[in-house]
């Protein structure tokens, strides 16, 4: 019995999945820095190229999984950055459905042009010692 081949779905203008062009830019910023390729990256995090390729050019929306995948295996500066970018994202789009207004027309900050302190906790897994 063969497998369904998973085909990916390319994002269009109109569709509800959005874009990231925030995440896509700090991956083409760590790239143009030597820090990563996207075949490297990829293979290390388990990830379709396709997929990673789609978010680079920022043409398919970030997930928290697959941000997750990205910054478990990159140096703790880089997944910053790409932690960052994401968070600003969501931020965005959280002010833009609180205010009732197109996310797109919100203003955000540049990356970096203020210092983040994060701070994340994880609640233990039921039956944990």
């Amino acid at each position: 019995m063969r497998k369904k081949s998973r085909r990916l779905k390319h994002s269009n203008p109109g569709s509800s999945r959005g874009t990231s062009p925030r995440v896509s830019q700090a991956l083409q910023s760590l790239a143009a820095l030597g820090v990563i390729k996207q075949a490297g990256l990829a293979a290390k995090a388990g990830l379709n190229r396709g997929t990673l390729n789609q978010l680079w050019l920022g043409k398919t929306k970030s997930t928290p999984k697959l941000i997750g995948r990205l910054c478990a295996v990159l140096d703790r500066e880089s997944a910053m950055r790409v932690l960052e970018a994401y968070l600003e994202e969501v931020a965005g789009q959280v002010r833009g459905e609180q205010l009732q207004v197109d996310p797109a027309q919100v203003a955000i900050p540049q990356l970096g042009s203020q210092p983040a302190a994060l701070s994340v906790t994880y609640s233990p897994k039921v039956g944990a010692a």
